[in-house]
């Protein structure tokens, strides 16, 4: 299947940095874990991941990246 469409994020720099770096260790990048969690949320019509309740960060940086999207 040939790559044709774009997904675009915002993404905090340091949170990206940091994936990025433990994604590189695997042999990854940030657009093929992209990719693989799309393929399984198309296959599995769900998410690959648990959802939990988001601690006092993680609701911070949602409202920030609201603000700034």
């Amino acid at each position: 299947m040939a790559a044709a469409d774009i997904v675009r994020a915002r993404i905090d720099s340091d949170l990206k940095k940091e994936a990025s770096a433990v994604l590189a260790g695997m042999g990854l990048s940030v657009s093929d874990a992209i990719r693989l969690m799309l393929v399984r949320v198309a296959s599995d019509k769900n998410l690959p991941f648990d959802i939990r309740v988001p601690n006092a960060t993680t609701r911070q940086r949602r409202a920030t990246c609201r603000k700034v999207g």
